[in-house]
């Protein structure tokens, strides 16, 4: 395979140190994708590359400093510093959420919240939706209930403060900007300091993590909690037309805890990941055993926190 582009992002903002997740290939033909670090005042920058021939293979800056699409300024509080969600694209639009950068005990604790921002692919425009919850991250799952138009997003405590109990799920309408908190899921029970401290800067416990999101034709999303305590290969789901959250323990295949990775097929089937390969997961067979989960693939090896990229069949 031929390289076609190798460029080093710190020539144009210094300091940054990663990307996480936050990288999609859109209708457009162009990828999308954000940059980030952990210092204290670097927002995430936004780029895009277009492949030849219509972008000649380069790389352009959309945004500079994704704080300052947030209405924040981060030299006066945590900056937006990743991009740790998925990127959806809905009717012209990418959708994503901001995550924190700052794991110092003072940038947890005075971090605003992530936001919910959109991205007007024709117009070349922001959309921000605001803190969806304060002081809560985005850690970093968000799914699209495309027939509903209305985003889910996981948000999770990233500081041990006593406002904090534990992850949340909302649903964003994407046309009215109205959301709703569907409320607790599980206690935040890896909590390692007495109540009202904050976690020490060298304690890499980061709130409860779910990375991915799968919501199938009836809006019913679908997800696996990372550090979760007991919660021994347990899948949930937020029924669609109720908002009500139902964890099904031990249903997961191959006696994995959770899902590494998701990408949708079509409008009601996943392909996922886990730990020993992968899987096709078939919500409309779900009976509340493994069953659901049809094997594509083992892999012997251990993938950690490998992702997914899907197309042409492959």
């Amino acid at each position: 395979m031929k390289l076609l582009l190798n460029e080093c992002l710190n020539r144009r903002i210094r300091m940054l140190d990663g990307q996480w997740q936050g990288i999609a290939r859109a209708s457009d033909g162009g990828i999308y994708f954000f940059a980030g670090s952990h210092r204290p005042d670097l927002g995430a920058p936004f780029f895009r590359y277009l492949p030849p021939p219509r972008g000649h293979g380069r790389v352009e800056l959309l945004c500079d400093n994704i704080s300052r699409v947030c209405g924040e300024d981060p030299a006066r509080v945590p900056a937006q510093g990743k991009v740790h969600s998925d990127i959806l694209e809905h009717q012209g639009g990418l959708y994503f959420a901001t995550h924190l950068s700052d794991y110092s005990p003072e940038g947890r604790c005075a971090y605003t919240g992530a936001h919910l921002i959109r991205y007007d692919l024709a117009a070349g425009t922001f959309r921000d939706y605001g803190v969806i919850h304060p002081n809560y991250t985005n850690y970093s799952g968000i799914g699209l209930d495309r027939a509903r138009g209305r985003i889910y997003f996981y948000v999770t405590p990233f500081a041990d403060i006593p406002a904090s109990d534990g992850p949340h799920m909302y649903v964003v309408d994407v046309d009215s900007g109205r959301k709703r908190d569907l409320g607790l899921i599980v206690p935040w029970t890896i909590r390692r300091n007495p109540p009202g401290h904050v976690i020490d800067h060298t304690d890499h416990t980061r709130g409860q993590s779910v990375p991915h999101l799968h919501v199938d034709t009836r809006g019913d999303c679908w997800f696996t909690i990372r550090d979760s305590g007991a919660d021994e290969q347990g899948l949930w789901v937020v029924r669609g037309d109720s908002g009500r959250y139902e964890r099904f323990p031990r249903a997961l295949p191959g006696g994995a805890t959770r899902w590494l990775s998701t990408q949708p097929l079509d409008d009601e089937r996943a392909l996922v990941l886990f730990s020993d390969g992968a899987y096709i997961f078939h919500p409309e067979r779900f009976d509340g055993t493994p069953g659901a989960f049809t094997l594509l693939k083992k892999i012997d090896r251990d993938l950690g926190w490998s992702s997914l990229g899907l197309g042409g069949g492959r």
